[in-house]
């Protein structure tokens, strides 16, 4: 029995999605900041899709905040970016109406209370970008550092 991992982390681990994996359609609820408060990945299936993993107490993840809005605007209809963090929808709707960085997000949805793609996703830090291609596969994972405009066009390109 040496060496044989433990099986509630076995268990665990096989719900987790790798780059070069396929993502299965999954249920996104709690979205703010978008003309729909949830949807099925599916629906999303033809776009690219970013993920930016952050919270709202992280210095980091609000720096990147801007770059992500104004990314989704310019990629409309190609590329659609989503910020996820952990933070209650009441925190996130303060967020929006009372913070300056969140008083000026006009294009970037957020999915709050997240408790799925946290799970699904196993991640080093924060902030943290997953990157899905249009087929609804995993093809990358970054640091936010990483997300600019050659990559995005690259993403895009990808086939």
């Amino acid at each position: 029995m040496i060496g044989l991992p433990f099986w509630g982390a076995t268990k665990c681990r096989a719900q987790e999605i790798h780059v070069g994996e396929h993502i299965p359609n999954i249920k996104i609820t709690h979205i703010c900041n978008y003309s729909k408060t949830e949807l099925d990945l599916v629906d999303l299936r033809g776009k690219d899709i970013i993920l930016d993993f952050g919270d709202i107490r992280c210095h980091g993840c609000l720096e990147s905040l801007h770059k992500f809005d104004s990314l989704q605007q310019v990629y409309e209809g190609e590329v659609q970016f989503f910020w996820v963090t952990k933070d209650s929808i009441a925190e996130v709707a303060r967020f929006l109406k009372t913070n300056k960085i969140g008083k000026t997000l006009k294009y970037l949805p957020i999915i709050a209370e997240d408790s799925v793609f946290f799970k699904r996703f196993p991640l080093w830090a924060i902030p943290y970008d997953v990157w899905i291609d249009k087929y609804s596969n995993v093809v990358s994972e970054s640091l936010t550092s990483f997300v600019n405009k050659s990559s995005i066009d690259f993403l895009i390109q990808y086939k």
